[in-house]
């Protein structure tokens, strides 16, 4: 064999050796902070250490929205991003005046806080806020306002999801180009990531809903991501 194609060949060996290691990994992140924004004017709501979280329109208290945020410093800002779910439950409809819905997520442009409120009962009233609580006004009780009443958000969703009448169900929102490109903003800088503010069907009077939040003991949100790590990821870019 000719000495020149020895290194010609070496090369390709280690491609054809390396190329089943080059996949992508799957990785199940649980919420790393969420809340809920209670529609009050004064702000003087939320529910930050609570169980449970709510989206919707209630009979007799106005709008919910729940804020999520997950911790993505564990993977490398060069990471690929491939594909993204977020996993949420529902827990308890308005019976028996439940009414099929749409929920929706938006990209967050701004910091929030949860702090130590705990929402008595089933908690669709919310808490008194305390120190650094998001509500309907502060990013920050009571310090940091957003700047505007019911959160700063991007005006078009990231997911959509659709939910039934029942009492309990999974409510996902499965992968879209949005919600890639959010998670792999975030990857790369991560003091942009604000999380995402999940809107329900905030034109149906009492057809709110309520979600579990990561502090319940069951069913938590998770964020379950498909990516490509660093180094496969440069190994595949170079022999494109």
């Amino acid at each position: 064999m000719h000495v020149l194609l020895m290194p010609f060949l070496v090369s390709w060996f280690l491609i054809l050796l390396l190329a089943p290691i080059a996949r992508a990994e799957v990785v199940i992140l649980p919420a790393s902070a969420d809340n809920t924004l209670y529609e009050d004017a004064n702000g003087s709501l939320s529910n930050g250490a609570g169980g449970s979280l709510f989206i919707g329109q209630t009979i007799n208290n106005g709008l919910r929205r729940a804020l999520i945020r997950f911790d993505l410093t564990t993977l490398p800002v060069d990471t690929q991003i491939n594909s993204v779910s977020l996993m949420t439950t529902i827990s308890l409809s308005p019976q028996p005046t439940a009414r099929p819905g749409t929920a929706s997520v938006h990209r967050l442009v701004a910091d929030w806080g949860e702090g130590s409120s705990i929402a008595p009962g089933p908690g669709g009233a919310g808490a008194s806020a305390e120190p650094g609580d998001a509500t309907w006004i502060h990013r920050h009780f009571e310090t940091d306002l957003w700047t505007q009443p019911g959160g700063d958000f991007v005006a078009s969703s990231s997911a959509e999801a659709l939910f039934s009448t029942a009492d309990f169900e999974e409510l996902n929102f499965d992968s879209t180009t949005e919600l890639i490109s959010d998670v792999q903003s975030w990857v790369s800088s991560p003091t942009t990531n604000h999380g995402w503010i999940m809107l329900g069907d905030e034109d149906e009077n009492g057809n709110a809903r309520r979600l579990n939040a990561r502090e319940n003991s069951e069913f938590q949100p998770m964020l379950l991501i498909d990516f490509t790590p660093e180094g496969l990821r440069i190994f595949q870019d170079g022999f494109e």
